[in-house]
């Protein structure tokens, strides 16, 4: 303890507030007594969280409370000196080369390691091993299980400070708090634990090796340093890769043979908003786990670069069937584009250009038969900005020649006169009729299932004929109606229409406004004759669950699915799904559906579309996924010796095993082995064991998890 550690105000039991060395000396503890009047003259350490303090004076002051004592003359084993006072040139830290017994050429891949390297936090061992949380490896040894999250970041501060050549301004941490999205999870190891500056948190990923995190910068930045803190789990195989717009990505980093730890790349270089680890072949029979993954780079601002512009629909050489209406989608990489002043011009075949403001979908109508080709130009102040992109589609013919399409459908409409129901005027017979009640303006509806094209309405009246109507057809059944055909002049008998121009609807209504005799209106059938609308059959995919996904007992399984009709549902039409042999449910939109906890095993869930008249329409998708019993079953498997490996006589052999349980010896479970046909030993630990010097020729060590 010294003076300037205790050189600062207290405040103590009743509120009063004193300095503590004026405090102890006023009650005598100290056995030779000082001048009060001297203390504001004493060195004083600074906290931490004082910002009029420079970035080394607080560092300093850290440093001396808590390494000072082992760290005093920087004279023999402590190499450096900690202490306060001592100018940071005459510290033996600064640039200086580490003597100390650590290999850190080994540990951490760096060669000629310094304590303090100028300008380079991930290349300084005190930064290094300050921030660790690894008992065998962080700074202060003793009395500390967490990183110190100020002091770091304070410390990271300062060194970076220290460098001579920072042309873009001070190198930073881009990643810290960023938005993390990951492949996996296991528990509740999120990927935001990977960026969160608390080396005692982690994101684990599920036990496969096609496992991925990825960093949103939120900007695009100049990055010069990756930095990995694995934790047990690490990868042996991956590559790190960014990304501008999350769809072309380039190779930052490609690494082969990890060995986990610390591992850091201080000479990357690119212009990137996203950074994708991507894990290719684990290191251990577990998933993928890191304490940190910190990117660094210049802090002068994002790298202004031009946005890039995607075409997601109509995609690359895209088929529609006559009469499909084409939707122009576009998104743009830069968020704020539009609210910028941004926009984007596109030109559909030789047609005029045409400007869009917004990322609203765009609607090119529904385009003649043959191949089209489509332009689109991002725009600002009037200057094209970056390239344009291209899209060719194709609309094909389809036979559109009408056909009756009522027939069986449901109706309905107004009152009616005894059983002459509005069903009759849709069966098909020519002895059954829909009356009204003898009264003008009656209506009677029917629902064609799903939208058609419609080009012709047969009326056959009875006796009882409309002289004034009108024909309307709507989407919903509901407003807005289109009309389409209107008359005050009928006449009764058949009143064939055929639509001049072919109408699109759900729903025919015909509105009978005035009587042509004195009783109501009568029909012995309304018929209406069209066509499916151009278009491919809807199909409906399974998202959720994946494709062979497993799921602990328990969980919850999710169904999720897609139908590449984006107005199926608003339409009427519904889709099934099935469990294994269990019975068909009905769905009639796309959210999630809570198949509930299935029993451990193999599951198979079906998803059929239906439309609106309950018609089955296009194929079947199916799903197969496997519940297992929590944890799964473990496995043990042998590291060393390799298979077949070969030993010189006399020399050890050790056996190391791996559990794919993490939690398997802490849970009081162990594994027994055997060498050659010898008594089975019992092991509580995953540590080696030496199996001594066997004789010379072919052995068998076997091993059993209890």
């Amino acid at each position: 303890m010294s003076t300037r550690q205790l050189n600062s105000n207290h405040t103590y039991p009743g509120g009063a507030t004193e300095n503590q060395l004026v405090h102890f000396n006023n009650l005598g503890l100290f056995s030779t007594g000082i001048s009060n009047a001297q203390v504001a003259t004493y060195d004083k350490l600074a906290a931490l969280t004082d910002t009029s303090a420079t970035l080394e004076k607080r560092v300093k002051s850290y440093l001396d409370s808590n390494c000072a004592h082992c760290h005093g003359t920087g004279n023999g084993g402590s190499q450096w000196d900690a202490r306060f006072n001592t100018p940071l040139a005459d510290m033996k830290s600064l640039n200086a080369l580490t003597t100390g017994i650590r290999n850190y050429q080994n540990d951490y891949g760096i060669a000629s390691a310094k304590v303090i390297a100028s300008g380079k936090p991930l290349d300084s061992i005190l930064y290094i091993r300050d921030k660790s949380i690894n008992p065998s490896d962080r700074m202060p040894p003793l009395g500390r299980a967490l990183e110190h999250k100020e002091y770091i970041d304070i410390l990271n501060q300062w060194i970076t400070s220290l460098s001579t050549d920072q042309p873009t301004g001070e190198k930073v941490l881009l990643s810290g708090g960023k938005t993390v999205t990951t492949s996996s999870v296991e528990g509740g190891y999120i990927g935001a634990n990977a960026v969160d500056a608390d080396s005692a948190t982690r994101w684990g990923s599920a036990f496969t090796d096609s496992e991925w995190i990825e960093i949103d910068l939120g900007k695009a930045y100049n990055i010069s340093e990756i930095m990995l803190l694995w934790e047990a789990a690490y990868g042996k195989n991956y590559t790190i890769q960014g990304s501008l717009d999350r769809v072309n990505w380039a190779n930052v980093v490609s690494k082969t043979n990890g060995t986990g730890g610390l591992e850091i790349y201080d000479k990357v270089t690119g212009n990137y908003r996203y950074i994708r680890l991507n894990g290719t072949l684990r290191g251990t029979p577990w998933g993928y786990s890191l304490y940190s993954f910190e990117v660094w780079g210049s802090s002068g601002g994002p790298i202004i670069v031009n946005p890039t512009l995607t075409v997601s629909s109509p995609t690359a050489g895209q088929q529609y069937n006559q009469g499909t209406a084409v939707n122009l989608q576009v998104a743009v990489s830069d968020a704020s584009w539009y609210t910028g002043g941004g926009s984007y011009r596109y030109t559909l075949d030789n047609n005029a250009p045409v400007t869009i403001t917004n990322g609203t979908a765009v609607n090119l109508g529904t385009p003649a038969v043959g191949a089209h080709s489509l332009s689109v130009q991002l725009y600002k102040a009037g200057a094209a900005v970056g390239a344009a992109t291209t899209r060719s589609f194709t609309v094909n013919a389809v036979n559109t020649t009408p056909v009756l399409i009522s027939t069986g459908k449901t109706v309905t409409s107004s009152a009616v006169t005894g059983t002459n129901v509005a069903s009759n005027a849709t069966d098909g017979s020519v002895n059954t009729r829909w009356e009204s009640v003898f009264a003008d303006n009656q209506y009677i509806q029917i629902d064609l299932g799903t939208k058609m094209n419609i080009n012709q309405v047969v009326l056959n009246w009875e006796g009882a004929y409309g002289k004034g109507y009108n024909i309307q057809v709507s989407d919903t059944g509901a407003a807005p109606w289109t009309q389409v055909y209107t008359t005050t002049t009928g006449d009764g008998g058949l009143d064939d229409i055929k639509l001049t121009a072919a109408a699109q609807g759900r729903y025919v209504r015909l509105n009978c406004v005035t009587r042509g005799t004195q009783w109501g209106f009568s029909l012995w059938e309304f018929s209406v004759f069209g066509s499916v609308i151009g278009s491919t059959t809807p199909t409906i995919t399974i998202n959720n669950p994946t494709v062979n996904q497993e799921f602990v007992t328990g969980t919850a399984v999710n169904l999720q699915v897609a139908v590449s009709d984006a107005v199926w549902f608003t339409a009427g039409n519904s889709y099934s799904y099935k469990l294994d042999n269990g019975a068909a449910v009905k769905a009639t939109n796309a959210n999630a559906v809570n198949l509930g906890t299935p029993a451990i095993g193999t599951h198979t869930v079906t998803a059929t579309l239906y439309n609106a008249a309950n018609v089955q329409v296009g194929t079947t998708a199916s799903r197969t996924f496997s519940v297992k019993a929590a944890g799964g079953t473990p496995t043990i498997t042998i590291s060393s010796p390799t298979a077949n490996q070969e030993f010189i006589q006399g020399n050890n052999v050790s056996l190391q095993v791996g559990v794919s349980d993490a939690a398997w010896f802490t849970n009081g479970n162990s594994y027994s082995y055997k060498l050659d046909n010898g008594a089975a030993v019992k092991v509580t630990n995953a540590n080696s064991v030496n199996l001594g010097t066997p004789a010379l020729g072919t052995h068998t060590v076997t091993t059993t998890l209890y």
